[in-house]
């Protein structure tokens, strides 16, 4: 083989490398999309459990309390769809 067949050969396993690192970055920001989306699919699904609406009521009344200076307190809150929520014994007080 002549060099330039060589030098031909080195240039296209170079570019054989470099088109596998490409598809990795692909196949990896594909895998943390669908991590994502899945946490997203799943943390939604949460919500719906009444432990863990109850749960996220008290954080986020603490939170509002905490940022707006008012006494917030949230007795029952239930969320049934997506379009259907009760919220029973709300009040906010200075």
């Amino acid at each position: 083989m002549s060099s330039e067949e060589e030098n031909i050969n080195v240039e296209q396993a170079d570019a054989q490398i470099a088109m596998k690192k490409r598809g990795g970055k692909l196949r990896r920001a594909f895998k943390w999309v669908a991590i994502a989306v899945v946490f997203y699919v799943c943390f939604r699904r949460f919500l719906y459990i009444p432990a863990i609406q109850n749960a996220v009521v008290g954080f986020v009344s603490e939170k509002v309390s905490e940022s707006t200076g008012y006494s917030v307190t949230i007795g029952r809150f239930l969320l049934k769809s997506a379009f259907s929520c009760v919220g029973e014994r709300c009040s906010c007080a200075r």
